[in-house]
């Protein structure tokens, strides 16, 4: 089954990243289930989450400024929370480097 849809990117920031044990976040599509992440987590990143915790933020209006003021509507997204078991970890900096002779 094609789960490249499920799992957008993930979530790297300070306030994400504290979350304190194993676990990750992930910006999801608002369609997807906590199976369907977990399973997309499996095949993509090849490890097993123990728990997956979802959060819907709601969209938000804001005005905007200029010469003509309008109000405009930011989307919300969903986010998941996939906590792995002790010892496994995401590599999110650790990137294949280049070959040398490659340019």
């Amino acid at each position: 089954m094609d789960l490249s849809w499920v799992v957008k990117k993930p979530l790297i920031s300070e306030k994400a990243m504290s979350q304190g044990g194993n676990t990750y976040t992930f910006l999801v599509d608002e369609k997807a289930t906590k199976g369907e992440i977990k399973e997309a987590i499996r095949q993509f990143f090849g490890k097993k989450a123990l728990t997956v915790r979802t959060a819907k933020t709601g969209s938000e209006k804001k005005m905007a400024l200029g010469k003509h003021r309008r109000m405009i509507e930011k989307a919300g997204v969903k986010k998941a929370f996939v906590q792995l078991k002790e010892g496994e970890s995401f590599d999110f900096y650790d990137f294949p480097k280049e070959e040398e002779g490659k340019k």
